[in-house]
């Protein structure tokens, strides 16, 4: 104990001054001799007992008030032990089950030695320390809501809870998991954390070279208000030759298909070993069923080979499209990957046709719907048509309904009233595609006004003069470079041995002015010289192409290429994309199912890929109700399942996308390790040589004066109380008891 006002103390004689008091009251009582006092003693004695034990207890709770006021003064201070077993010391444990933990060497994974090490530490730690634990796949994600005692019941939940876990899919992300660690909120008492980091030290999790992060981290350590250190643990296995050979991706010439369209999907395997592999097997499986296989040559250490296979769609539904190795190393969750095709029956899409020309034989929107197999607003017979084209002349667009629409055209633009563009504005920001063809009629003043507005509005560039060349002098012809492959709206067109895009031959087109371009301007079409052709523009969900020329034999030859066909249907399917359902997303992306797709139901289970089941509820958005659910940082496949009006039972997968270089096994280098410790402040630890910091600040000293005050006040009252009935009953002696006091009889 201690004190903050040590001079009060010097009053602590003062609680004998009622003791004082009491005796010196004693000794001035007058005692009366008088004979017939006797026959009262033994009546008296009863009383005059109790009296003497009011006195007492007076006595005893003035001497307390005058002591508990004086040490109140006085500021005491007493340790943290006297208020019974305050803990000083908190435990984080960060555990990476990362899909690198599931490497297998014989018959041990890192992941088993982390489960085995971390039952060790939480068997050695005190009933006193407080423990937390922080899964560090896709970020940092608690296992434990709060800090908890470490007592014999709590250490066996969380072991149980320990060996139920297993290896995500997903990379682990060290450097968020511990700053989560170091910035979590403290518990009343605590002097010390430790947090403790079991990993592989896979380098793909550190990312060791972000050293102005690290650095950061440690400020937040040496800058923490409660004493941290950082210890990592190595989870170890085997100092084995890496060997593990994956599937690096799996692509889909398209995720969205009509019945009986051909696709063609593509898989990159990658060795990541440090051995040549052995020739294997690539399975290609549709909703879990085998039909067919590729063989696959053997792989030198970091070489890739891509197998393709074609797909032909059946009915309209929902397929998983898989792709399984049947190779045997390090690594198996990354021996399959999978990508989610959506058949539908048709994708209804706006075609907007300005009034035609005299000049024009075929209109533009002819060009459109004959590419998409239709003759007008009709399919042709045995053409596998997925788009749903509907055909309306520039006035009906202002009172269209643009809700059950994916994709807008407008072919040969003309000026808009101001309530069309703001319609399309929100079309394409909900998630909307819109493909403007700038024509005959489109005014370029206009078009900067309305389109452009300085920079905010949907075209990205403003338009310049139009350029025209003489159809006599083919020198003057321009053509358009064939463009990069890297690009999902013209990664078929950039195949010049199949289509003819390198043949397109330009006679008239509008020119952007690229003085005001953006850093990150997309151009899909450019000239030989650079110019831009095709433009594209991001906002909100949606997209928005502009075409500087029409789809006009005299402008140039592309409506009668074969690239034009192939142009415009994958434009349109890169346009519809937004708009439809996203079964394949990425790390953290939000997963959405339309209500409607769920038969207007208003509970939906979804269940995780490490199997957990979760409710979803409906959800309002703007005009639009579905299901959603974010949590979605481990990779792998999610099923949205419900059951319809009919007792059917529905099951919608989902594919969450894992880090590809999560499958690289390579540890950190000790160059790194070295950087990790300085810059960071990181302390590596052998392996089974942890020894986790005992608590060496100062025992904590607790205020305890405010207990003392109302103490205080307690005595006080209770003294008032008792003070009044002693006064009360003395007052009450100087006349004789009823059992002495005799009443004469009636008569007498």
């Amino acid at each position: 104990m201690s004190f903050l006002n040590g001079i009060f103390l010097l009053a602590l004689p003062l609680a004998a001054v009622p003791v004082l008091l009491h005796f010196y009251r004693r000794q001035q009582r007058d005692v009366v001799q008088w004979g017939a006092m006797q026959f009262l003693v033994d009546a008296a004695k009863k009383g005059r007992q109790w009296e003497r034990l009011e006195e007492l207890l007076l006595m005893l709770l003035r001497c307390a008030a005058v002591l508990a006021l004086v040490l109140a003064l006085a500021r005491p201070q007493l340790s943290g032990r006297w208020f019974g077993n305050q803990p000083t010391r908190e435990v984080i444990l960060v555990l990476d089950n990362s899909m690198s933990m599931a490497r297998k060497i014989g018959d041990e994974t890192p992941f088993e030695e982390l489960q085995k090490q971390t039952g060790e530490i939480i068997d050695e730690l005190a009933s006193s320390d407080l423990i937390q634990i922080v899964l560090a796949s896709g970020g940092p994600n608690w296992l434990t809501s709060q800090a908890i005692a470490g007592d014999p019941v709590t250490k066996a939940r969380l072991q149980h809870d320990i060996e139920q876990l297993t290896p995500s899919q997903g990379a682990a992300d060290l450097f968020s998991s511990i700053q989560a660690a170091i910035d979590a909120g403290a518990t009343d008492g605590v002097q010390a954390r430790n947090i403790v980091v079991l990993t592989d030290n896979q380098a793909h999790g550190w990312h060791a070279d972000s050293l102005r992060n690290w650095q950061q981290l440690k400020q937040a350590i040496e800058q923490n208000s409660i004493q941290t250190t950082v210890q990592i643990v190595p989870c170890v296995v085997s100092d084995d030759p890496l060997a593990n050979v994956a599937v690096f991706s799996i692509e889909a010439s398209h995720t969205q298909v009509g019945p009986g369209q051909t696709i063609t999907l593509q898989a990159q395997v990658q060795n990541f070993g440090e051995q040549t592999s052995r020739p294997m097997t690539l399975s290609q499986l549709v909703n879990g069923e085998v039909t067919g296989t590729s063989p696959i040559s053997e792989i030198t250490p970091g070489g890739t080979i891509s197998v393709s296979w074609k797909w032909q769609a059946g009915n309209a539904g929902i397929f998983a499209l898989d792709c399984q190795l049947d190779g045997d190393d390090q690594l198996d969750l990354d021996n399959e990957d999978s990508v989610i095709v959506e058949v539908v029956d048709r994708v209804p899409v706006l075609i907007v046709e300005a009034p035609p020309e005299y000049r024009q034989r075929v209109s533009e929107a002819t060009f459109f719907t004959t590419a998409l197999g239709y003759d007008h607003e009709s399919p042709h017979d045995g053409w596998h048509a997925v788009f749903s084209p509907r055909v309306i002349s520039t006035d009906e667009l202002e009172d269209a309904s643009l809700a059950d629409i994916q994709a807008v055209v407008l072919t040969s633009l003309t000026p808009l009233v101001t309530e069309t563009m703001e319609k399309l504005h929100r079309f394409v920001e909900r998630g909307g595609g819109l493909w403007v063809v700038l024509g005959r009629r489109t005014d370029r003043e206009a078009f900067n006004s309305v389109w452009y507005q300085d920079g905010g509005g949907l075209s990205p560039l403003p338009l310049g003069d139009t350029k025209a060349f003489d159809r006599e002098v083919s020198n003057e012809e321009e053509a358009i470079h064939p463009p990069s492959g890297d690009h999902p709206a013209t990664a078929q067109l950039s195949d010049t041995k199949r289509l003819d895009i390198d043949g397109v031959r330009i006679q008239s087109r509008h020119t952007f002015d690229r003085s005001a371009a953006p850093d990150d301007l997309s151009i899909l079409l450019e000239t030989g010289e650079g110019d831009p052709l095709v433009i594209e523009q991001y906002v909100g969900r949606g997209r928005v192409i502009i075409q500087a020329l029409p789809f006009d034999v005299a402008w140039s030859n592309l409506p009668l290429t074969k690239a034009h066909v192939v142009m415009v249907n994958d434009w349109m399917a890169y346009l519809t994309l937004p708009a439809a359902t996203q079964f394949n997303i990425a790390t953290g992306a939000r997963i959405e199912l339309p209500q409607v797709s769920a038969g207007g139901l208003s509970e939906v289970s979804l269940i995780t890929p490490d199997g957990t089941e979760r409710e979803l509820a409906v959800r309002e958005s703007e005009d639009v109700a579905c299901f959603r659910y974010s949590n979605t940082h481990s990779p792998g496949r999610y099923e949205v399942q419900f059951t319809d009006t009919d007792d059917a039972q529905h099951s919608i997968p989902f594919q969450v996308a894992r880090d590809a270089q999560e499958s690289d096994l390579t540890p950190l280098k000790e160059t790194e390790l070295t950087a990790l410790a300085d810059n960071a402040g990181l302390e590596f630890v052998t392996q089974g040589s942890l020894e986790i910091p005992k608590v060496t600040t100062k025992v904590n000293q607790r205020p305890f004066w405010t207990p003392l005050l109302i103490g205080l006040l307690i005595i006080v009252v209770v003294e008032l109380l008792l003070a009044t009935r002693a006064a009360r009953s003395r007052a009450g002696s100087t006349t004789l008891p009823s059992f002495i006091t005799t009443t004469p009889e009636a008569g007498q």
